[in-house]
């Protein structure tokens, strides 16, 4: 800077070229600059493949499994009773119609479910899950593995709410969250759970066994973070059968640093970081996990309750942003929540064309399998059963890395800097200095200098200021 303002005999021409020859420095820092802060906002992750196959260990597939049967008929006997008490239904044949309807209910089937007419009041949405619960199908069967850390996991099915109603998961982190006991009792519900059930190659073949299944049921098939989304694929097995599942699966872990930087940033979310609604159109479950198939089914409670101003009991309570809890569909909405479903499904809009925004983040850590062998014995004489397995163990998986931190972003940023204009961060530091603290002081030093009423006299009654200068 001292060939541009120091006090001199330069030639003007020499005071301009000295002033682009800065200028230019000072767009080239700032120009690399702003795209190393780009790159640390948008790619600071990169994916590499590990081989290692014996140094980790391998979730066993998860299931969640749908009867087509979703509720007891004694204890919908006894939900008749205290319904009928509690709401004054004088038709109990009506009410239990109802109560079948809506404890078998899809979200495609909700127009079926039909009305019960003579309550002296009506039976609110608000008490659907809790119908629900009461009357579910209890599937107390255990899954039976063999395998040699079978004392860590639960090897029981946990009730999950989905949208095809009710359905029982094995395995599955997310599934014990989205479920009316869950919904009733918070983490009371879920504890004592163990774990996920892990395989390592040193296990060698271990088949999971379910045996006694109540019936006809549709069987999905997903990763340990997730649970099944309305447009999920499935398999159906038909009661009195015995299916056989051979899978494959390919793993995507991702670091612990990766946690340094957002969500927007790694483009994924950690299982442990639940989604909230930050925009008027947004809406979020009251659950303290997080899945893609969660994000993709709150985007359609939002599409439902702009169109029919409620969201299905099947979705659970849900929250704008300001944390209120959105009204439940009445049995009389069931009919616009239907009418609204295919574009509500697919997530278009059916007058342009264009997908509604919905910015659902990938699981950071997801395991994907591949149905490898499906066979059915349709004369399977001992009930309805199922049999799954790993068909190889993975050899390969890949994961996560942290490339470009905040260190990165310091170092590379401090580089542009010295190569372009020769600081350091030293030089930045003086700056600050120089633009606060000593203008500071020598701006009341100045000022105490002009002031008659000073006893001291002059600049010195300043002097008892760090960094204080005459003038």
């Amino acid at each position: 800077m001292q060939h541009i303002v120091t006090p001199s005999r330069r030639h003007p021409s020499e005071r301009v070229l000295w002033m682009m020859l800065v200028m230019s420095a000072v767009c080239g820092t700032v120009t690399l600059s702003v795209s190393t802060w780009y790159r640390y906002l948008s790619a600071p992750t990169v994916i590499s493949m590990e081989r290692d196959y014996m140094a980790w260990n391998t979730s066993f597939p998860p299931i969640t499994i749908c009867p087509e049967s979703k509720f007891d008929p004694d204890l919908v006997t006894q939900a008749v009773s205290e319904l009928a008490e509690e709401f004054g239904a004088k038709n109990e044949t009506a009410l239990r119609a109802f109560v079948e309807g809506l404890a078998g209910a899809t979200l495609m089937s909700l127009p079926d479910v039909p009305v019960v007419p003579d309550t002296h009041q009506h039976i609110p949405s608000h008490a659907f899950l809790r119908i629900i619960e009461k009357v579910s199908l209890p599937m107390n069967m255990t899954v039976v593995t063999g395998a040699t850390d079978a004392a860590s996991h639960d090897p029981t099915l946990a009730p999950t709410l989905t949208e095809q109603g009710v359905c029982y998961s094995f395995n599955s982190l997310v599934a014990p969250y989205v479920s009316p006991r869950y919904w009733r009792l918070g983490e009371d519900a879920v504890k004592g759970r163990g774990g996920l059930l892990e395989l390592n190659p040193l296990d060698g073949s271990v088949i999971a066994q379910l045996s006694g299944l109540p019936g006809q049921y549709q069987l999905f098939v997903h990763g340990p973070g997730e649970v099944p989304a309305l447009q999920s694929p499935f398999l159906t097995a038909p009661a009195g059968s015995l299916k056989r599942l051979e899978l494959s699966t390919l793993a995507v872990l991702t670091a612990r640093e990766v946690r340094d930087v957002t969500p927007q940033q790694r483009r994924c979310r950690f299982t442990d970081e639940p989604m909230t609604a930050t925009t008027d159109t947004e809406l979020a479950p009251r659950v303290p996990v997080y899945s893609y198939n969660l994000c993709r089914r709150s985007c359609r409670a939002a599409l439902l309750l702009r169109a029919c101003r409620c969201v299905p009991h099947l979705y659970g309570p849900m929250h704008n942003k300001h944390g209120v809890q959105v009204p439940m569909c009445e049995v009389r909405d069931f009919g616009c929540v239907t009418a609204n479903l295919g574009f509500a499904s697919t997530m278009v809009n059916p007058d342009t064309g264009e997908p509604f925004p919905c910015h659902c983040l990938v699981n950071c850590d997801e395991d994907q399998y591949v149905i490898e062998s499906d066979t059915n014995n349709n004369e399977w004489f001992l009930g309805t059963d199922l049999k799954w397995s790993l068909n190889k163990y993975p050899r390969m998986r890949l994961k996560r890395h942290l490339t470009f931190g905040v260190q990165d972003l310091l170092v590379h940023v401090g580089s542009l800097y010295g190569l372009f204009l020769g600081g350091s961060v030293l030089c930045i530091v003086e700056l600050v200095y120089f633009l606060t603290l000593r203008m500071y002081w020598h701006a009341r030093a100045t000022l105490l200098a002009q002031d008659p009423k000073d006893p001291a006299g002059g600049w010195k009654g300043a002097s008892a200021g760090p960094g204080a200068v005459a003038v």
